[in-house]
């Protein structure tokens, strides 16, 4: 303990007062595998692109896939954040959130067809 200021070590907080990230992932690698499978989630959003109008089941199945993709980013940017906030010192955290901010902004870019296409229909 920084007796100075009084701030514990993260590693001196009893796991009761901290977050359960478990619900999230069990475990980093856990994390790297989801991380991994979203490598290829801006290329498949550019299929729907000029063809939300086709029909209802293309816009359907264009919302449910972007959706899908918008959620586990959501997932995969809680954990890391979370994990980044409980230590700033643990570069291996600011790294992931850096690596999944920037992989969210690539695929909210492939996604930036969708409200202007929407709303033309």
């Amino acid at each position: 303990m920084d007796k100075a200021i009084g701030l514990r070590k993260r590693t001196e907080v009893p796991a009761g007062d901290s977050w359960n990230l478990e619900a999230l992932y069990g475990s980093d690698e856990l994390w790297e595998k989801d991380f991994a499978g979203t490598a290829g989630f801006a290329d498949a959003a550019k299929k729907w692109s000029g063809r939300l109008g086709e029909s209802p089941a293309v816009l359907r199945e264009a919302l449910d896939e972007m959706s899908s993709q918008d959620r586990l980013l959501d997932k995969l940017r809680s954990y890391a954040n979370l994990r980044a906030d409980e230590d700033l010192s643990v570069a291996r955290y600011s790294e992931m959130r850096s690596r999944i901010t920037s992989r969210a902004t690539e695929v909210r870019t492939a996604h930036s067809f969708f409200r202007p296409e929407l709303l033309e229909i």
